[in-house]
């Protein structure tokens, strides 16, 4: 089920981006391209909000947006977005991915990238050295499917220059850090994450 959800985003994904184009591709020929490009790329897609309630009292829930495709040698290109309150404050990053990695066997992922747009207004996310355009930025995700007795999916907020030792995107992908028992991720609520592994 997981593979079906994937295919049928990533074919209107192309299919919307076919409408802006002089002469869109159109019929079988799509979906087939759509599925052999699937079949050999690790992707990492999704979007709705996952719990910080654990984390602490002045969290709650953090919106998140991924749409990360990646290649066989591990470069990646997309977008990922997350979003939440603290104390009153608003943390909010965009990043373009630049590296994804993937496990086949426990559906994890870890995305890198760098920041391409900090909205944030919480003072602890103004330094420019960590968090301007251009910085590394990276999360690390698991994809526990879509059925009713499955557990939720889970990801992490976003990590920088420095997190847990790291000091690039490149490096975090490579690392594939995982903790047990999934901690230090946060349980997904609303919405769904899919991490697809190549066939």
């Amino acid at each position: 089920m997981r593979e079906r959800l994937w295919y049928g985003a990533l074919a209107v994904a192309f299919l919307v981006a076919g409408c802006d184009s002089a002469d869109p591709p159109t019929g079988p020929a799509v979906l087939a391209s759509v599925n052999a490009h699937a079949r050999r790329s690790p992707a990492v897609t999704g979007g709705g909000a996952y719990d910080l309630a654990l984390a602490g009292p002045n969290l709650g829930l953090a919106k998140f947006d991924y749409d990360v495709l990646g290649s066989p040698d591990g470069a990646a290109s997309g977008s990922f977005r997350q979003s939440r309150k603290v104390d009153g404050y608003l943390v909010d990053f965009t990043g373009e991915a630049t590296c994804v990695a993937i496990d086949p066997v426990n559906h994890r992922a870890w995305v890198g990238g760098v920041i391409t747009r900090n909205r944030s207004t919480h003072p602890n996310f103004q330094d420019p050295a960590l968090f301007s355009r251009g910085k590394d930025i990276w999360f690390r995700t698991v994809d526990y499917g879509a059925g009713h007795d499955s557990p939720p999916d889970r990801s992490t907020t976003f990590g920088f220059i420095g997190s847990a030792g790291i000091g690039t995107s490149a490096e975090y992908c490579a690392a594939r850090i995982w903790a047990p028992e999934d901690a230090r991720t946060w349980p997904v609520v609303r919405g769904n994450i899919r991490v697809h592994t190549p066939s």
